[in-house]
């Protein structure tokens, strides 16, 4: 199952960031991340990008984090993916909320070394939720780190607590294929943020696979605005399935709003 360490680290949140005081229209990010699967040497992804709110994005309310979900903003995306040195490319993407309807649609594709591409469609169950559908192929590489294809359903929520905090949970369950129907398997994705306050949070994430590939992953992950302008995140997840003794992954990303 060659393709999770790719897909982990191009899913695991890595992309985020910060800006002006209570509006910013444009995010610059990037990352940094490292895999050891204990056999071969480490593998490496950097990735670059930037993001471009049509409207821009209204800061003012709840977590800095989270403001363009709860701003319910429009955007297009770049960015540039190196992986190991050997396989790049670009991943192009955006999202469209219909303020009428409260529908909302997004996409991702990957171009040149890397493969694989993410069409979703939701709605904003009120202010704060959302619930989603997917079509899914997990973004690979050229050279055989596979991806699976398949669909899956998800939802989020951010809820407000009285002392000034927040809690971000987020629930998913996917079904999944690898590639010439080597194995069909079903993946549960649970994840939690607990925010202290506009500016700091700390969460984890956790997966459990069954059916023909069998395994689990758990993470846990620390976000800090230093400023409403800038950001940093760490993460770090371990993994183990049929196909490995054991997957660790970190990853250390920063981002600048504008």
């Amino acid at each position: 199952m060659k393709k999770l360490p790719i897909a982990q680290l191009l899913a695991m949140g890595l992309i985020s960031a910060s800006v002006q005081a209570n509006a910013y229209q444009a995010e610059a990010t990037g990352d940094i991340g490292t895999v050891d699967n204990g056999v071969a040497s480490d593998s490496t992804l950097i990735t670059v990008g930037g993001e471009f709110y049509f409207n821009g994005v209204n800061s003012s309310t709840g977590p800095l984090e989270e403001s363009a979900f709860i701003d319910k903003a429009a955007s297009v995306r770049a960015s540039y993916s190196d992986f190991d040195n050997n396989n790049d490319g670009i991943i192009l993407g955006g999202r469209y909320v219909d303020p009428n309807s409260n529908f909302f649609g997004e996409a991702a594709a990957a171009t040149g070394g890397l493969q694989g591409h993410e069409v979703t469609a939701g709605i904003y169950l009120d202010s704060q939720t959302t619930a989603s559908v997917s079509i899914i192929e997990e973004f690979a590489t050229e050279d055989g780190l596979d991806g699976a294809d398949g669909f899956g359903v998800d939802y989020k929520t951010l809820i407000s607590q009285n002392n000034g905090t927040y809690l971000n949970l987020e629930g998913g369950v996917s079904l999944l294929e690898l590639p010439n129907n080597i194995s069909d398997y079903t993946q549960f994705d649970i994840g939690a943020d607990y925010y202290l306050d506009k500016t700091l949070s700390f969460g984890g994430t956790a997966a459990l696979y069954t059916g023909d590939v069998d395994g689990e992953l758990f993470g846990v992950r620390a976000n800090k605005f230093f400023t409403p302008m800038v950001k940093a995140q760490l993460s770090l997840s371990r993994e183990n399935t049929d196909f490995n003794d054991g997957v660790n992954t970190i990853a250390l990303s920063g981002a600048v709003r504008f």
